[in-house]
């Protein structure tokens, strides 16, 4: 996977757990507008074409 910043790696993380982006942003105390924000730019950095897309890799992942 390319590189991600620190943060969208953390919010992929919670994802892959299965987390809402409001059960995201509060654990990780940001807006969920800011955890939208790490979502779309970890999508364009996979060059996944959609956020299932993208869950679907996650759930393969170890």
């Amino acid at each position: 996977m390319p590189e991600l910043s620190l943060r969208q790696a953390e919010v992929l993380e919670l994802v892959k757990e299965g987390k809402t982006n409001k059960e995201i942003a509060e654990f990780l105390d940001i807006s969920v507008h800011t955890v939208e924000m790490h979502r779309f730019r970890a999508l364009k950095k996979t060059g996944m074409t959609s956020q299932q897309a993208l869950r679907d890799r996650l759930k393969e992942m170890p």
